[in-house]
């Protein structure tokens, strides 16, 4: 198919919203760019204000009111047979005009618009126009539905978190956000092609290869030659089929298969399909893609009646803020396998980073995903809020290991499914995207929707999303993509859906009632309340709070310790208690009553900023050290898509935050764990290691300056297991008791045979404000342009490092004396190094 880009300068102009009857429409022109939208056209060219900055987000509402039109002109030299225009994304509604004549109408972002324009091309200049329609013309009048911040997105097929979320603002714009393309289509033309892994045996990998066109001609003498190339590019399998059909399936046998893992499980090889169209000499259609031989099972096991985790799972539905949401009489896990083995899920969801689509940049991916495999990540969400993302988002997923969870787009609403139009758009979306997405080894869940029915179960026959689901949705899966496990809703999973003890759960659905514990107590047993709340079987959403770093907020306030402004950027939920206590107060309390008074803006930024990492640490060692009961944690959320200042990991400019580092920490494949069950202490070694580990355990109490110890031993940890090293004695555990009572940090410390520090655990018997340690004293022996090497005088609880960089480690823990060297990649922005470095200890 020859192909002629679109791309590039449009001409731009809008009409402004009129004030009174009496007033003449204002237009305005600009130069336009595609891809592109309104926002980052006005943006460009200095016709709005910076929408990332302080409050000025506000100052560009005016566009979503606005009737906009993107014009330009186009050349041909000759008629072809036929003449397709292609858009790959408009948002949203809009009508297509070539030569003055209407020759097609969108409403759906999601998937891409062809109109067959051959009737209405000419020789030579050409015009094409492409007319807006505001969103708010076309939902008059329609329908209400229940939903969550607003109910008119639900009948708009566009990006749902742009028209206001708990952390991004409204963004309501227009525009063509994705490549335009002029195509002139042969008689015989491919649609898509697919390989899949079938089987996987001891040296033999089976796989289906499909081959479908878009249309064949009668009198063709096309074959079609299909090869698979090894991750050397070495070919290892070669077909030649004559072209008679619509669809040609073919089994193949590789010899000793190289296996793709997810990250940290092995390594990521992609092999080579590439699908040829001869006609004699003459190639008149090709396709090609990367994919990985690899096995995916969800493994959904029931617990054994009066098993450990069976009666767990009978106290945890009577807990208050479970019962309402756990009728379940029978109990089960959610456990992902690859390749036949076991993986801990560990990750976050993924939201779109930024708030127009042609804004993402090939660098912002890549940055951002690079992140998420050195933090230790090998699992996000693509969440039902946003956008099925790019084929480049998937492409580095596939390279660096991180597996796909992949929501259809529909989040937090009673979508109007009993619509025809409604289910046509879905069918047309799941169409499109299923076929664009199935070949990517990292995908590894399809499911229907973000929280619709969370109230439902299967015995529930209309339960908000089942028929979207299971009467549109499935049925596409079925055809084109049967292999990979397909979850109507998430949470999922028992009686209610929502519900903690059975398959997936989103701890997010429970918040509220942390949020009023926050609100209503001292948090003298945090700790313990937060063990409660925090554990499921599969948790798709574990929500968590911080700011982000000075430096970032030094980037979009112009006054980074103005909290009313960070308040702006963390936005809020209307739903009880944050209508009261929203997000940002949540945040600030939390912070003060955990950490200690706030004693000058920069202690409560380091306070707001450690909340997170305290929140991650703790809530991953309990998940990594019960994971015979929990199989995978994501937090909500990885990324930002706004300069917010609430939920994510890493912020709007790819920054990491505490969460973050909390995170890699809490993630190494050794790590220690400390708790306190049944009034007695424990140790345990979490090895996801495929090879036994001997390791040197320290465990000590930290109060004041002293380092008081408790347990030493040199101990062999069994591979891919979680070993209890230590139990404490009744004399141990009231020596512990007395010590912690009194302001003391239980610590553990593994080190390797070399000495060198493999991860420190800690336990906190009521608070951190609790804690007497010394005043934190440090001194920098070197600042290089990729280093920096500290050494701490005291004991430190956390030593935080501030600047536009990606630091290996931050928000760590040093012991006196010790020497740590941090390494860390500037932003490229910054052509000199400027850090900042700040220590928190809680101090009487």
């Amino acid at each position: 198919m020859q192909k002629y880009s679109l791309n590039g300068k449009w001409h731009g102009e809008f009409t402004m919203p009129t004030l009174s009857n009496n007033s003449v429409p204002e237009k305005k022109f600009f130069e336009g760019l595609v891809p592109g939208c309104a926002h980052t056209d006005l943006l460009r060219n200095k016709q709005i204000s910076n929408y990332m900055l302080d409050y000025q987000a506000e100052d560009s509402k005016f566009i979503e009111q606005s009737q906009f039109t993107y014009s330009r002109t186009f050349c041909l030299e000759k008629i072809h047979p036929r003449t397709l225009l292609t858009f790959e994304c408009l948002d949203t509604f809009c009508d297509i005009f070539v030569n003055g004549q209407k020759v097609g109408y969108a409403d759906n972002m999601f998937i891409s618009h062809t109109f067959d324009i051959t009737k209405h091309v000419r020789i030579g200049e050409n015009t094409l126009r492409v007319e807006f329609h505001t969103i708010s013309e076309m939902t008059e009048g329609l329908s209400e539905y229940a939903a969550a911040f607003t109910s008119e997105r639900l009948h708009v097929r566009r990006m749902q978190c742009t028209f206001g979320w708990d952390w991004v603002d409204r963004f309501l714009t227009y525009g063509i956000q994705g490549n335009v393309t002029l195509c002139f289509p042969n008689e015989t033309e491919l649609k898509s092609i697919f390989v899949a892994t079938t089987a996987i045996n001891a040296d033999t990998a089976c796989l289906q290869t499909e081959v479908e066109f878009e249309n064949v001609s009668p009198d063709n003498d096309a074959i079609c030659i299909q090869t698979i190339y090894a991750p050397s590019g070495k070919e290892i399998w070669r077909s030649e089929t004559a072209v008679a059909e619509k669809l040609i399936i073919d089994h193949v046998t590789i010899t000793d298969p190289l296996l793709w893992y997810p990250n940290g499980m092995g390594d990521q090889p992609l092999y080579c399909f590439t699908v040829c169209i001869m006609d004699g000499t003459t190639i008149i259609s090709e396709k090609s893609t990367l994919f990985g031989i690899r096995t995916i099972q969800v493994i959904e096991v029931a617990d054994t009646p009066g098993s450990p985790n069976y009666l767990y799972c009978q106290e945890r539905q009577k807990m208050p803020c479970f019962s309402e949401n756990d009728k379940n009489t029978s109990f089960y896990g959610f456990t992902i396998m690859v390749n036949g083995k076991k993986v801990f899920c560990q990750g976050a969801c993924w939201v779109p980073c930024e708030p127009f689509p042609s804004a993402a940049t090939e660098q912002k991916y890549q940055q951002l995903l690079s992140t998420t495999k050195a933090g230790g990540f090998n699992f996000l969400r693509v969440w039902g809020g946003g956008i099925y993302e790019s084929d480049l988002f998937y492409s580095e997923c596939d390279r660096l290991g991180i597996m796909v969870a992949q929501d259809f787009m529909m989040a937090c609403g009673h979508y109007p499914e009993h619509e025809k139009t409604f289910q046509q758009h879905i069918a047309s979306e799941a169409e499109e995207v299923i076929r664009r997405l199935r070949n990517h080894p990292s995908l590894v869940l399809w499911i229907g929707d973000n929280e619709n029915g969370a109230g439902g179960s299967m015995t529930t026959k209309d339960y908000p999303g089942r028929k979207t689901a299971l009467d549109t949705v499935q049925p596409i899966l079925h055809r084109l993509d049967y292999l990979r496990r397909f979850i109507p809703t998430s949470p999922y999973g028992g009686s209610l859906f929502a519900a903690s003890t059975t398959g997936i759960c989103h701890l997010t659905f429970y918040i509220n009632s942390m949020f009023e514990y926050f609100r209503d107590s001292e948090l003298l047993d945090y700790y313990s309340k937060m063990s409660d709340y925090s554990l499921s079987r599969f948790s798709m959403e574990m929500p968590v709070l911080g700011a982000p770093a000075l430096s970032s907020l030094k980037r979009f306030l112009s006054n980074p310790y103005d909290f009313e402004a960070m308040e702006f950027h963390t936005k809020n939920n209307p739903c009880p208690p944050l209508d009261t206590f929203p997000i940002f107060m949540v945040m600030t309390v939390l912070a003060e009553k955990l950490f200690g008074r706030f004693t000058d803006a920069e202690d409560r930024l380091t306070k707001m900023q450690y909340l997170q990492y305290d929140w991650v640490r703790f809530t991953m060692d309990l998940y990594r050290r019960n994971r015979d009961y929990a199989s995978g944690l994501l937090y909500w959320m990885f990324n930002d898509c706004w300069t917010a200042a609430g939920w994510a990991l890493v912020d709007y400019y790819g920054t990491p935050k505490a969460g973050y580092y909390g995170f890699k920490n809490a993630v190494r494949p050794l790590v220690a764990s400390v708790s306190k069950e049944k009034d007695r202490y424990a140790v345990s070694v979490v090895n996801d290691q495929y090879e036994d580990q001997m390791v040197y355990a320290e465990l000590f109490i930290q109060l004041d300056d002293r380092c008081i110890p408790i347990y030493e031993k040199q101990v062999l940890i069994n591979q891919n297991a979680v070993s209890c090293i230590w139990n404490s004695s009744l004399e141990e555990t009231e020596k512990i008791n007395a010590l912690t009572e009194n302001g003391g940090l239980l610590i553990c410390e593994l080190r390797d045979m070399s000495e060198n520090v493999l991860h420190r655990a800690f336990w906190v018997s009521k608070r951190i404000q609790d804690l007497h340690l010394p005043k934190s004293k440090y001194e920098i022996i070197e600042l290089a342009e990729t280093y920096v090497k500290i050494k701490a005088n005291t004991f430190i609880l956390a030593l935080v490092l501030d600047g536009k960089c990606v630091f290996e480690d931050n928000y760590f823990m040093m012991r006196p004396d010790e020497e740590k060297t941090i390494l860390f990649q500037k932003d490229k922005s910054v052509s000199d190094v400027d850090i900042t470095i700040r220590a928190y200890n809680p101090c009487f």
